[in-house]
């Protein structure tokens, strides 16, 4: 309990640096690929504004079901916070960690939410950040991820970026 989100059965936050300070160890032990993304749910402010509170905690419940079921077994999803999550892909190359990244983001399209007489579509903006040898803490890997899931949104979001560039769009 102490380590899970209580609303969207992921990892919290907490867990989420413990985990990714054993995955950087590994991957400076054994050299293996370690892939960060960051996504945020897109204009998540106007869901809790237009329905309330408990539809918006129904659509982070929904983006987590929705992520679960595209991450392998070996991929993890945390709530970052608020409307942020993180998936950290161990062994993950870059190429992969796009193809992933897309893989949810289309199936959070894809996937409506039933709300009151309608279906809500939810559409999310990705970060994604690899590894690299100077990396000593979580913070860095995230700090970059987040940067280019800001340069996701700013681009128009519903969107894949990595630290250099435009990898994916609606």
């Amino acid at each position: 309990m102490a380590h899970t989100d209580p609303l969207t059965g992921t990892l919290n936050r907490r867990a989420l640096f413990d985990l990714l300070r054993r995955e950087m160890e590994r991957h400076r032990r054994h050299g293996h690929e370690l892939a960060v993304i960051m996504f945020d749910i897109d204009h998540f402010k106007s869901v809790n504004d237009h329905y309330g509170h408990a539809v918006g905690d129904s659509v982070l419940q929904h983006v987590a079901q929705v992520a679960a079921k595209e991450v392998r077994g070996t991929d993890t999803l945390a709530r970052y916070g608020g409307e942020e999550f993180v998936l950290v892909a161990p062994e993950t190359d870059k190429i992969q960690a796009l193809q992933l990244s897309d893989r949810v983001r289309v199936a959070l399209r894809l996937d409506a939410l039933p709300v009151r007489d309608r279906k809500l579509r939810v559409t999310a903006s990705f970060g994604v950040a690899l590894m690299r040898a100077q990396d000593t803490e979580p913070e860095e890997l995230l700090q970059r991820a987040d940067e280019a899931l800001y340069a996701a949104k700013a681009a128009g979001r519903d969107r894949v970026m990595t630290e250099d560039l435009l990898v994916t769009s609606a």
